[in-house]
């Protein structure tokens, strides 16, 4: 927690009795924060109160102040000069008491007070006391009350000067012995000595390299001819060898190979194939065999290719153990995104027709192996699912449960939820918008499948030879006894004598599905939170009309993100609106620029809405230049010109000796909005990114005086001095505090320091200038609303970076309010734009210079 300690010191200005009282207390806090370290030179909000009788006591005096603490921080303020809250200071009657004071502190500066201090007046100036006693002579001095207990410890103070040196003591003992030291140089050389006797001889050495290759002999005589080989040339490029039982025969074309294609039955193949097979008699026989033998392959490539046996269909593996079936269906990709498979792989998407309804169905439940062999064939019953969910894993019938209810459509994890109470759902509130049509929220089935209505399973019941489990397994869906699962416990109930599927309908609180056992079959309501089987019906829906708008509004599309030249687009796309949608389907489209070259803008495939609804174009590539890159749209019978500025990758050339506080140029980005046709930066000066929300931090930027270049005092740690300046350059960075009229860090005032983009102090980059009022007031009406939420949602996405006060350099309304310079003057004053975080009253008023706002650039 941070502590405030704090120290009352009370000082009479005047100690005279007859004299004037003063109205003042003088007050001392130390700040520190919670890890007990001093909050320095920082401005510190605090709200002081005097109260009478107790330290719950009626509060005769309040007000605010906002000192800066120095360097051990200490914060100096005298109670009486601050903004009065309620109460009168000078009319407080001192010899009423007892009175405390209470003391409320925000360490950031604002108005959130989260330190409460409160401490008896043991006694009270004698001034002030005096004012109110009644009497100008001192009464008795009273008893010397108790000792109250010990003060907090003030902070260290300053290290005292160094004393001076004492006398030398006793000599030490003596040290240990030294290193030796380095070797001394060599001396000369002696003379040589006598030759001694030859020592004996030592081993052979090892044989030396061989030497160089002597010179090639000269060729000798040809020998005699050897038999002839086995094989005899070829008559014909391409032929190749066959053993015909006696003698291999060369000159034959039924395997022709020319050493760069191979051709069967041919001797010219096709150029574009490694491999042709020409016959007008005879076929190409795959490998065949079972779905068994198929999938015992160890570790099949992809593209391998079989003819399945099992299903009398051609097949080939894509990959992940997925094997893609030519006889039209059997597709796995075509299963929902983030699809659980409680088996190996998934369920095979094999069509069958019943002939007397007409329908189309999968042949096999979802999540089961193989068509039912047998009412009671396990490897035919496939997964239950809880109405509505989708194939997250809960429908596994080892799937652990759950109690806890889902308040999401999807409930991020695979477990069967328990629901002993009504209406006995596993969603809490319900959803009836779940299951409905092959572009249901949660439709488990493969793409271009969905489940049946009641009407669809009634009409399938109705074809059976018997109306019980006969009659569903006799029928050409082959409908096995399922069992289902039980809401209160997860328990699987009625296996091998009762078959239940849910059907896409739903009744009140519950959903319909057909069940059927022995004796008889039905639709019946049923609750949504049980296990049930899934058959899926093929979607016959007639596919809708092309999609098409009545009108693409490039002009209005809202461009997110930046393009930088020579730097990949990342997170950059455009919203473009449109109107007269008719609901139908598109392809999307992919765009390339022009204007800027090296840039795509791509549409996903997707539907129109009806009526009016927008597209989002995901630009990526790298501009090549900085200018405007061009996107010619062409989408649903319409066609519009899209826009998008290229920065220079640059940060724009500044006024010479512009100071960055973050040590980076602000980097100059066009933005323009449509509605008033002006182009400005799309940030604000110092801010090192739009801004991404009213409150993102990193896009709040500086905060100038009115008028000053960006010589460092618009840093927002910059700072303060209360000297003002008589140059329009003051010739240093700090932040110059005027809390009195004129209120200007000038003297004398200067009105022509931002006017227009050739201004002596325009802090923009070349090109561009402060707005004036009218250009500020234009912005402002074309908001969708009159406050912060409107300025962000414009093209400028202007936040909420509060302003630095005049009269102590303390900051304000950071996160609540947006304050921004314009040009122009108004008698003392300048104009700037003003909007609050919510509610309504933005508008262009004006304020005095010495203030610190924010400042957004235009175009010139």
């Amino acid at each position: 927690m941070i502590r405030t300690i704090i120290i009352f010191t009370f000082i009479l200005l005047n100690v005279n009795a007859f004299a004037q009282a003063p109205d003042k207390m003088s007050y001392q806090a130390v700040i520190r924060n919670n890890s007990d370290q001093l909050v320095t030179n920082q401005a510190v909000g605090m709200q002081i109160s005097i109260l009478q009788g107790s330290t719950s006591g009626t509060a005769v005096y309040v007000e605010t102040q906002t000192p800066i603490s120095n360097a051990n921080g200490l914060v100096s303020l005298e109670i009486g000069d601050g903004n009065v809250v309620s109460g009168d200071f000078t009319n407080i009657d001192w010899s009423d008491g007892p009175y405390f004071i209470k003391t409320e502190t925000d360490p950031t500066g604002g108005t959130n007070y989260t330190i409460t201090g409160i401490n008896q007046l043991l006694s009270v100036p004698y001034a002030l006391y005096a004012k109110s006693s009644g009497s100008s002579i001192p009464g008795p001095q009273g008893p010397a009350g108790p000792q109250g207990p010990p003060g907090n410890d003030g902070a260290p103070g300053a290290t005292g000067p160094q004393g001076p040196i004492g006398p030398q003591g006793p000599p030490g003992n003596t040290g240990a012995v030294g290193a030796t030291g380095p070797q001394g140089p060599m001396g000369p050389q002696g003379p040589p000595g006598n030759t001694g006797a030859a020592g004996p001889q030592g081993p052979q050495g090892p044989p030396g390299n061989t030497g160089a290759v002597g010179a090639t002999g000269p060729q000798g005589p040809i020998g005699p001819q050897g038999p002839p080989g086995i094989l005899s040339s070829g008559a014909t490029t391409g032929n190749t060898p066959y053993w015909d039982g006696n003698q291999w025969v060369v000159n034959n074309s039924n395997i022709h190979n020319d050493g760069a294609t191979v051709g069967i039955g041919t001797n010219t193949p096709n150029a574009s194939a490694k491999v042709e097979i020409a016959s007008t008699t005879q076929g190409f026989l795959p490998p065949r065999m079972t779905t068994v033998q198929r999938d015992a392959i160890t570790s099949p490539a992809i593209g391998l290719t079989i003819f399945n046996t099992s299903t009398n269909c051609l097949q080939w593996h894509i990959g992940e153990n997925l094997w893609h079936d030519a006889c039209g269906e059997n597709l796995y990709l075509q299963y929902p995104p983030g699809t659980n498979f409680c088996g190996v792989q998934p369920t095979d998407i094999v069509d069958v027709i019943n002939p007397i309804t007409g329908a189309t169905w999968m042949d096999r439940n979802l999540g089961a192996s193989r068509v039912a062999t047998s009412s009671t064939d396990s490897d035919s019953y496939g997964d239950l699912y809880q109405w509505g969910r989708y194939s997250d894993g809960h429908q596994c019938r080892t799937s652990p449960t759950t109690d806890t209810l889902s308040s999401a459509d999807q409930p991020s994890h695979g477990k069967f939820i328990l629901n002993q109470d009504p209406p006995y759902d596993w969603r809490n509130p319900q959803s009836t918008n779940l299951w409905q049509g092959v572009n249901g929220v949660n439709n488990p089935c493969p793409s271009g499948y969905r489940l049946p209505t009641e009407s669809e399973l009634n009409a399938e019941r109705s074809s059976w030879s018997s109306n019980n489990t006969t009659g569903a397994f006799a029928s050409p869906l082959k409908l096995p006894l399922t069992g289902h699962r039980v809401i209160a416990n997860g328990a699987i109930s009625s296996l091998v004598t009762l078959g239940r599927y849910w059907s896409s309908t739903v009744s009140n609180n519950n959903s319909i599905n057909l069940n059927f056992n022995s004796s008889n079959a039905f639709t019946t309501n049923s609750m949504r939170g049980g296990g049930s089987a899934v058959r899926c019906i093929k979607d016959l829906t007639p596919t809708p009309p092309p999609g098409a708008v009545g009108a693409l509004n490039c002009i209005g599309a809202n461009n997110m993100g930046t393009l930088e030249v020579n730097t990949p687009a990342s997170g950059v796309f455009s919203i473009v609106p449109y109107t007269g949608g008719n609901g139908g389907p598109h392809n999307g489209q992919t765009v390339t620029s022009t204007g800027v070259t090296g840039l795509t803008a791509t549409l996903a495939a997707g539907t129109f809405s009806i009526g009016s609804g927008t597209l989002t174009y995901t630009i990526t590539g790298t501009p090549s230049v900085a200018d405007t890159a061009v996107f010619a749209l062409n989408i649903g019978g319409q066609n519009c010109i899209l826009k998008i500025m290229v920065s220079g990758g640059g940060s724009g050339t500044y006024p010479p000796g512009s100071v960055f506080c973050n040590g980076t140029p602000t980097a100059v980005v066009d933005v323009i909005n449509p509605a008033t046709g002006k182009t400005w930066m799309d940030r604000n000066l110092g801010a090192s990114q739009v801004a991404t929300s009213s409150t993102d931090v990193n896009s709040y930027g500086d905060l100038y005086q009115w008028g000053r270049p960006s010589d460092g005092h618009q840093c927002r740690n910059s700072s303060t001095t209360s000297t003002l300046s008589s140059t329009d350059q003051p010739g240093h960075g700090d932040f110059i505090l005027s809390p009195s009229s004129p209120n200007d860090w000038r003297s004398p005032e200067n009105i022509s320091l931002w006017d227009g983009v050739n201004a002596v102090n325009n802090p923009c980059p070349s090109g561009y200038r402060l707005p004036t009022n009218v250009e500020l007031e234009a912005e402002r009406t074309s908001w969708s609303a009159n406050n912060g939420v409107g300025a962000f949602a414009s093209p400028l996405k202007l936040p909420l970076a509060g302003l630095r006060g005049s009269s102590n350099g303390a900051f304000g309304f950071v996160g609540t309010s947006g304050r921004y310079w314009g040009s122009t003057v108004n008698i003392g004053r300048s104009h700037v734009l003003i909007f609050l975080d919510s509610g309504t009253g933005a508008n262009v008023n004006f304020n005095w210079r010495a203030i610190g706002h924010s400042v957004r650039c235009i175009k010139n």
